[in-house]
């Protein structure tokens, strides 16, 4: 069984669930501890997936995944030169668009109505490469929205790709919902695939990256 390292960091909250859909899709998932792969004591590609789950990692005093996307960073080459399938979940996409693993120019604004979205929303699948994506093109899947930085922005957007937009209505007033990478093995997206524990929408995503590794 492939293994999956659900990274944690003081404020996660989300990986009690994120652990339960690796598992439920067939994964093994274990929790890895920001201060384990920086003191050294464990490798950050000592897995065949690995998750940046939600949460509010250190409190996001100084901005959504600032702090975890700086002390992660320096590890983030050795995590892509291994070619691991990466999934970012809400906060986690947060810091992984911080850590520049999207490419400079992009980033999470604030919502348009200026306050935390918790709601439902729908997401349609576009033709990509990615692999936690692939075979479900046009599909609508459905997962709850959780957050208040999540409306894609920057210079650099036009140029990112997508693999899902909002349908009909946007939780954020953005139209984009999530991103791969061009190799098509890092997916970001700011909704929550993992809930509710059992969620057939988002445990499409994470059976298909466990079946391609």
């Amino acid at each position: 069984m492939k293994k999956a390292y659900i990274l944690y960091s003081p404020g996660t909250n989300c990986e009690e669930e994120t652990m339960r859909a690796f598992e439920l899709a067939g994964a093994i998932p274990e929790l890895l501890f920001l201060d384990d792969v920086i003191s050294g004591k464990k490798k950050i590609s000592d897995c065949d997936l690995f998750c940046f789950p939600g949460g509010f990692s250190f409190g996001d005093h100084i901005g959504a995944g600032a702090i975890a996307a700086a002390l992660i960073k320096d590890f983030i080459p050795e995590l892509l030169e291994a070619q691991i399938p990466v999934i970012g979940i809400c906060n986690g996409f947060q810091v992984m668009v911080r850590a520049g693993m999207f490419g400079p120019g992009i980033a999470l604004a604030r919502n348009d109505s200026g306050v935390f979205c918790s709601r439902p929303a729908q997401h349609e699948v576009i033709g990509s490469n990615c692999i936690w994506t692939r075979n479900l093109e046009r599909q609508i899947l459905s997962f709850p929205a959780a957050h208040k930085f999540g409306k894609l922005s920057g210079e650099n957007l036009s140029k990112a790709n997508v693999v899902m937009d909002y349908y009909p209505h946007s939780p954020n007033g953005g139209f984009e919902a999530a991103l791969t990478s061009e190799n098509g093995l890092l997916l970001g997206l700011m909704d929550h695939p993992e809930r509710p524990f059992g969620n057939p929408d988002g445990l499409k995503l994470f059976w298909n990256a466990i079946t391609e590794v």
